[in-house]
């Protein structure tokens, strides 16, 4: 399961945590998304590694700059 969350919503978040997602060919079977105050998306996918991890820790700073 991933968790990506932040206190403050920004612009382009969610398309650039699905973007990335595609790029790593990462099959999502399932999510959840909220964007109307806060951000925070829960997805189960097939194999997560630590690159992911790592790549939602910089979309999140895309997020405070």
């Amino acid at each position: 399961m991933i968790n990506v969350l932040s206190e403050k919503s920004c612009p382009g978040l969610l398309v650039a945590v699905l973007e990335a997602f595609e790029d790593m060919g990462l099959n999502v079977l399932e999510a959840r998304v909220s964007c109307a105050d806060s951000f925070h998306l829960q997805a189960v996918g097939g194999e997560v590694s630590s690159t992911i991890y790592v790549l939602l820790l910089l979309l999140y700073y895309y997020c405070m700059h």
